[in-house]
């Protein structure tokens, strides 16, 4: 007897920009992880460069982080959340990036943080940003 389980996934994609080394990043995620109470199951990728993300051979999200890199943003982060949407799994992220900027140290007090959250609410390749529920602007 075979069983197959179909497991699904949200997605979501952040771009921001933070002066700290990608292996002050990468240290920083598990306290980040911790003050966000972010869900064991959150898989979090973060990529030194916005255009060096996995796209998945979407033409609006390579465009997106072309656009996120050409404004100096100079990271990129993909969540994957099991049996969560994409919006959710946006919130998660927005969440842990709140954490990794309120509580790693690795912004100085009164730097702004700059970035956005996106995600393809109906898996159609229109991607919105979390905050403000409309298209992603390019350029």
């Amino acid at each position: 007897m075979v069983f197959i389980v179909s497991l699904s996934y949200g997605t979501a994609y952040a771009f921001f920009k933070c002066n700290a080394s990608f292996a002050e990043i990468t240290s920083a995620i598990p306290s980040a992880r911790r003050e966000a109470n972010s869900p064991s199951y959150l898989e979090i990728t973060i990529t030194e460069d916005p255009t060096k993300i996995n796209t998945l051979n979407d033409p609006e999200l390579a465009d997106i982080a072309q656009d996120a890199k050409a404004q100096g943003i100079n990271y990129a982060a993909q969540a994957t959340l099991l049996k969560a949407t994409n919006r959710e799994t946006a919130i998660e992220l927005r969440e842990f990036l709140n954490a990794l900027y309120a509580w790693s140290g690795l912004y100085t007090k009164g730097e702004k943080f700059f970035g956005e959250v996106v995600y393809d609410e109906n898996s159609n390749g229109e991607y919105y940003t979390l905050d403000r529920s409309k298209p992603a602007q390019k350029g």
